[in-house]
C-alpha cells in the first residue's frame, strides 16, 4: 500500500513523539515534536488526560477525505512498540452506530485496506469484535493476537454503569482474571466488595490503546471518568475539527494536515467553483449544463468517469420539495427518469444501485438532509442547493461528497480537477462566505485555505461544445460613503475606473462592486469607507483574496504565455537514459551492510541492571532508571513464562521482522540481527534484558541500518553523478500554463506588488526576509522576463537530485535573452552546511550540462557578501561570458 506523503509524515511524527515520550515524558516530548510553522494548535501546552497522567494523549487533525481511518489502523503498530507489546488490545471508539458498523465490517474484511494494513504489521494475527461480541474473547486471544474492540463512545461513556452489560459482573470472565494479575489496580467492585469480572475491568487490566474517531465529539466531562475506568496506555484521536486552541478542553494536536496537502496528493477536487443565481430554477439549469459539459470532457479522459449532480431539496413544508425538484428536472430540463435517484428517509433509491459502476445510468441524485454516513461517490462533481446556503442544513456533508477525486488521481483536463456548486443567492458574496465558514467549521480547512478553495464565478450557458464558461465574479461591498481614491496614482485611478462600479442605494448607503484587480491603495480606500471598524479587517481580507482571483486571469500563464522548458539531468545506463531522481540513482547502488561497520557499539546500545530496574544507553543518550516492579509499561507480568519460549535464534528472527526493509533480503537482515544479538550477549547483556527491551533494540538496529545506508548512498551519489559516464541534460521540464496546477500552502499577502510572477498568485513567500529580498531583486531586474516562486515538495515543482532527497530551488526565472536561472537561497547559518555544499555542487553540474542555457546561483548574506541583487547580476554576467 502506497501512502500519501502527508500520511507517511503524520505516522513518522507520531512515532517520533512516542519514542521521545518513552523516556522524556509526554509533555516534554510534545513540546519538542509538535511545533511546526503551520500548526496553530501546537503552540498550546500539553494537557495530560485526567486520571491517567502517564498516558500519551494526542490528536491527529486531517481534513475530511484525508484517510483518518487508514492512519488509525496503521498507528496501532506504532503505539504497540511504545507499549512494549507484541499484541496490544485496541479499543476503537466511533461517534455513531452506523460508523461503528462500517468500521467493524472494514476491519473484519481481509482484503480491505484497513485490515490489510494491520495484517501486514502483525503477520495476520488480528481479531476484530463489535463490543456486543465481547463474551467471545478468550484469554489466549489477549496474549497471542491483536484484539480490536469497536464501540460507540456512547456505549462506554455513561454515568449509571448498571445500564451497560460491559460494566456488569460476568462469571464467564473468571478465567481472564485468574490468568492476568490485577492486585492493586483501581477496578470497579460489586456490592460484596470483590472485583467485578466485567469487560471494562478486563480492559483496565490490559491498558488498551484507545483510538477515538471524530474526537471533537468525545470532549465532555464524562471522558475523565471513562479514562479512569479504562486506564488506557495511549489515546490517539482523529478529527477534522479539533477544539479551538483557546478552549480549555482542547485536544493535544500533534499533527495538523492542511487541506492543500490533500489537493497536492490528488485526493480532493479544488477549487470549488461557486456560481450564484437569481432563482433556484436558474441554479438547477446551471448544474445540469455544468454536468453535461463535464461529461463531454470526461469521455476524453480514457477512464470511465460519469459526472453526477447532487441536489439538496427543501423540507416537505417548503416550496422546492423533492417532488417539485424531480418534476422540474423531468419536465423543464428533459432528464430521463432512469437518470434520477432520490435518497431521503422515505425513498432509498440509492440502496438498490452501485453508484460507482460506470454502467449505472444515474446522473442526478436528490436528497434533503445528509446522505447516509459512509456513502461515497467520487464521480459526484456538482452540488446544487435550492435553498439559501446560509440556512441550508447538511450542505457541508454534501459538499464533502463532491470533493472526492475519482481514482485519487489528477485528471488530464483541468475542469475535472474542480468541484462545482450552484446556488440561488440574490446578494453576491453571501453564499461564498457561508460556504467558506462551513469548510472551516466542519471540514478541517484553515481560514486562508477556505478563502482560496471557494472561487466565485460568473456562469454563461452555451449550446455548443464549449459548455459552461467560468470567470471570477464581482465582489460587492456596502459602504457608508463613496471611497476616496485621491491617494492613488494616475495609473491606479485608471484601473479603478475600469474595475470598480459605485451605486448609490435608494434607502441610503453605497454599494461598491469590484470587477477586476486593483492596487492595494485602492483597496484600502474602499476599506476605509466601511462604516463598522470591526468589519474592516474582514473586508480587507475579502478584497485581497478576490484580487488574487482577478490576477490569475490576467497573469502571463492565464494569457497563454509559455515558460520555456528547463533542463533536467538524465543518467546514462546500459545505453538508456533515466531521469536522475534519487530513486533511480539509488537503484544503481549495490548495498552490502555486512561489509560495513555494522555491529552496535557500546555507545549505540547498552543495558545496565540496577537494584530496582535498568538504565539504557542508546545512540549517545541515557534513559532515566526504568523501574520494572511498579506495574508500568516496563513490567511484563508474563515475562518469566515468555522467557521460556525465547532463545537467541528466536530473538534474532523477531528482530528481523521488525527491521524489515525493501532494500535487503530476509537472509541478510537475519544475519545482521543474529550477529548483533550475539555481540551484545558476548558483552555481558542477559537474554532477559534483551527480550524485555526488544522493541527498543529493534528501533536502534533500524536506525543503524539507516545510518549505514546513508553512508552508502552518499558514496553512490558521488560515483553516479560526478563519475563516468557523465549525466546529460534534456530540456523536458515544463511549468504548466494552467494556474490551478501551481500549488502552494499560503499565498503571498505583502504590500509590495510584484509585476513579473508567471502566475497570478505567489505561493509561500513571507512578507520580509532574505527570500523576499530575492523575489524583489528578480522582479526588479530588466533581464528577467518572468519568474516563479518554486514551492518546496509540490507535485509540479522543479527539483535537482540530492543523495537521499530533492532540492527545490526557491525561484526559477526566465530571462529576456532566452536563458533560465535557478536561485536557491541559504542564510548565513546554513550556507556552509553539508547540504548547502551538495546543492551548490549539483547546481553547478546542472549549469555546466545545460551548455550555457541555464544558470544556478546560491546567494549568501554573509557579512562580506555583496547585496543579493548584485550577486544575481554577477551570475547573469558570468553566464553571458561563458556563453560567448
Amino acid at each position: 500500500m502506497r501512502l500519501k506523503n502527508y500520511q507517511r509524515a503524520a505516522l513518522e511524527k507520531l512515532e517520533k513523539f512516542l519514542a521521545r515520550a518513552q523516556f522524556l515524558g509526554t509533555a516534554q516530548a510534545f513540546a519538542e515534536v509538535a511545533p511546526e510553522g503551520d500548526n496553530p494548535y501546537s503552540k498550546a501546552d500539553y494537557k495530560p488526560p485526567h486520571g491517567v497522567a502517564d498516558c500519551p494523549h494526542v490528536c491527529l487533525r486531517l481534513p475530511t477525505g484525508g484517510g483518518k481511518t487508514l492512519l488509525a489502523a496503521l498507528s496501532v503498530a506504532k503505539v504497540a512498540r511504545y507499549m512494549q507489546k507484541e499484541f496490544p488490545v485496541v479499543l476503537w471508539m466511533t461517534p455513531s452506530n452506523t460508523i461503528c458498523k462500517q468500521t467493524v465490517e472494514a476491519l473484519k474484511t481481509p482484503r480491505h485496506p484497513y485490515r490489510a494494513a494491520m495484517d501486514a504489521d502483525f503477520r495476520g494475527r488480528v481479531e476484530v469484535w463489535d463490543i456486543e461480541q465481547w463474551q467471545q474473547i478468550r484469554p489466549q486471544d489477549l496474549s497471542d493476537r491483536v484484539c480490536v474492540v469497536v464501540a460507540t463512545i456512547q456505549a462506554l461513556r455513561i454515568t449509571d454503569t448498571n445500564k451497560r452489560k460491559v460494566y456488569a459482573h460476568n462469571e464467564n470472565l473468571e478465567p481472564h482474571f485468574r490468568r492476568f494479575p490485577h492486585d492493586g489496580l483501581d477496578l470497579e467492585k460489586h456490592e460484596g466488595g470483590g472485583v467485578k469480572f466485567s469487560f471494562v475491568n478486563l480492559l483496565h487490566i490490559h491498558r488498551p490503546l484507545a483510538i477515538v474517531d471524530e474526537a471533537h465529539n468525545a470532549v465532555t466531562g464524562l471522558t475523565a471518568e471513562l479514562h479512569r475506568r479504562l486506564r488506557p496506555s495511549c489515546i490517539i484521536e482523529f478529527t477534522a475539527t479539533p477544539r479551538d486552541k483557546n478552549d480549555k478542553q482542547m485536544h493535544n494536536v500533534l499533527v495538523n494536515v492542511p487541506a492543500t496537502a490533500l489537493r497536492d496528493e490528488e485526493m480532493i477536487k479544488l477549487p470549488i467553483e461557486l456560481v450564484e443565481h437569481d432563482t433556484w430554477q436558474d441554479a438547477v439549469n446551471g448544474a445540469v449544463v455544468t454536468r453535461g459539459h463535464l461529461a463531454r470532457i470526461a469521455r476524453q479522459e480514457g477512464e470511465a468517469i460519469r459526472p453526477v449532480v447532487l441536489y439538496q431539496a427543501q423540507d416537505k413544508n417548503r416550496a422546492v420539495t423533492v417532488d417539485a425538484l424531480k418534476k422540474h428536472l423531468l419536465e423543464n430540463e428533459n432528464i430521463a427518469p432512469e437518470k434520477i435517484a432520490v435518497a431521503t428517509g422515505d425513498q432509498r433509491e440509492l440502496d438498490a444501485i452501485v453508484i460507482n459502476d460506470p454502467q449505472c445510468p444515474v446522473e442526478h441524485v436528490i436528497t434533503v438532509q445528509a446522505l447516509k454516513e459512509g456513502w461515497d461517490c467520487p464521480f459526484a462533481y456538482v452540488l446544487c442547493s435550492v435553498a439559501n446556503v446560509q440556512s441550508a442544513t447538511s450542505v457541508e456533508q454534501l459538499l464533502g461528497r463532491v470533493m472526492r477525486m475519482p481514482f485519487a488521481r489528477r485528471r488530464k483536463h483541468r475542469e475535472l480537477n474542480r468541484a462545482y456548486t450552484h446556488v440561488p443567492e440574490t446578494q453576491f458574496s453571501h453564499a461564498a462566505h457561508a460556504l467558506r465558514d462551513k469548510l472551516v467549521a466542519t471540514m478541517g480547512f484553515g481560514k486562508d485555505e477556505a478563502e482560496q478553495a471557494v472561487q466565485q464565478t460568473l456562469f454563461e450557458s452555451r449550446d455548443n461544445d464549449a459548455g459552461a464558461m467560468f470567470e471570477p465574479a464581482p465582489e460587492e461591498i456596502t459602504v457608508a460613503r463613496q471611497p476616496d481614491f485621491s491617494a492613488c496614482t494616475a495609473a491606479e485611478r485608471e484601473a479603478v475606473t475600469r474595475a470598480v462600479e459605485i451605486k448609490e442605494e435608494a434607502g441610503g448607503g453605497t454599494r461598491v462592486i469590484v470587477k477586476g484587480a486593483i492596487s492595494k491603495t485602492a483597496r484600502e480606500a474602499i476599506v476605509a469607507s466601511v462604516a463598522n471598524p470591526d468589519e474592516r479587517e474582514r473586508i480587507r481580507h475579502r478584497l485581497l483574496h478576490k484580487n488574487w482571483q482577478f490576477e490569475r486571469f490576467r497573469s502571463p500563464a492565464r494569457r497563454g504565455q509559455k515558460f520555456r522548458p528547463l533542463p533536467q539531468l538524465f543518467l546514462v545506463f546500459d545505453g538508456r537514459e533515466l531521469e536522475a531522481s534519487p530513486e533511480n540513482i539509488e537503484s544503481m547502488m549495490a548495498w552490502e551492510p555486512l561489509k560495513q561497520d555494522y555491529l552496535l557499539s557500546e555507545r549505540e546500545f547498552s543495558i545496565t541492571e540496577t537494584a530496582t530496574g535498568f538504565k539504557i544507553d542508546f545512540v549517545g543518550a541515557q534513559t532515566p532508571e526504568l523501574k520494572v516492579q511498579e506495574g508500568g509499561q516496563w513490567a511484563i507480568p508474563e515475562l518469566s513464562e515468555a522467557l521460556q519460549r525465547w532463545d537467541e535464534g528466536r530473538l534474532a528472527r523477531w528482530l528481523e521482522g521488525e527491521i524489515r526493509t525493501q532494500y535487503l533480503t530476509q537472509e541478510v537482515l537475519e544475519l545482521f540481527a543474529r550477529h548483533n544479538v550475539a555481540a551484545l550477549l558476548a558483552r555481558g547483556h542477559s537474554l532477559e534484558s534483551l527480550v524485555r527491551f526488544k522493541f527498543l533494540l529493534a528501533r536502534v538496529l533500524k536506525e543503524k541500518l539507516e545510518q549505514l545506508r546513508g553512508k552508502a548512498t552518499k558514496q553512490n551519489y558521488q560515483r553516479v553523478l560526478f563519475g563516468a559516464p557523465a549525466p546529460v541534460c534534456r530540456f523536458q521540464f515544463e511549468f504548466s500554463p494552467d494556474p490551478l496546477r501551481y500549488q502552494y500552502n499560503h499565498a503571498y499577502e505583502g504590500s509590495y506588488e510584484f509585476k513579473k510572477h508567471y502566475y497570478g498568485v505567489i505561493g509561500d513567500l513571507k512578507v520580509k526576509g532574505e527570500e523576499y529580498d530575492c523575489a524583489i531583486a528578480l522582479d526588479s531586474s530588466v533581464e528577467v522576463e518572468y519568474w516563479i516562486r518554486n514551492v518546496d515538495r509540490k507535485p509540479d515543482a522543479f527539483w535537482l537530485p540530492l543523495p537521499d532527497d530533492k532540492c527545490y530551488p526557491d525561484f526559477i526565472a526566465q530571462l529576456t535573452d532566452g536563458r533560465l536561472l535557478a536561485v536557491e537561497y541559504k542564510g548565513e547559518h546554513l550556507y556552509t552546511a553539508e547540504k548547502a555544499r551538495l546543492i551548490r555542487l549539483i547546481g553547478g553540474l546542472w549549469e555546466r550540462k545545460s551548455e550555457g542555457k541555464a544558470l544556478f546561483v546560491m546567494p549568501s548574506r554573509k557579512k562580506d557578501a555583496p547585496p543579493i541583487a548584485a550577486q544575481i547580476r554577477a551570475t547573469l554576467r558570468r553566464g553571458q561570458a561563458g556563453a560567448k
